[in-house]
């Protein structure tokens, strides 16, 4: 049932939809100073559609796509309705404190960290 969170005497509105359910599970990880390190996210539960990953720091730059000398990215690809993406941190990205946020996208309109 819908109903208009702005309008309370607007009417209701009976529909059926189709509900996704999925999880996501990414693992805290401790890195030690100056080493490098992978992180992991998976998203298990999608039957269909693109799935795409994108790392984010706590400055908000973000991780995806790219290589270059500090980290590298892979999506992985969607099998038996799972996916995993990893982000390997080189030395010069574990200099310092940072928190990383994987971000997922089901067919590139929604986002869930």
């Amino acid at each position: 049932r819908v109903t208009s969170g702005s309008l309370s005497d607007s009417g209701h509105f009976d529909t059926t939809v189709n509900l996704n359910v999925f999880e996501i599970t990414a693992t805290s990880y401790d890195v030690s100073a100056s080493n490098p390190s992978t992180l992991t996210c998976s998203v298990s539960g999608v039957s269909a559609g693109e799935v795409d990953f994108l790392w984010l720091d706590n400055s908000g730059k973000e991780y995806n796509d790219v290589n270059d000398n500090t980290y590298s990215f892979l999506e992985g690809t969607l099998v038996d309705e799972s996916q995993t993406s990893t982000l390997t941190l080189k030395e010069a990205l574990t200099s310092e404190d940072q928190i990383f946020t994987c971000r997922v996208v089901l067919e590139e309109q929604t986002y869930f960290d």
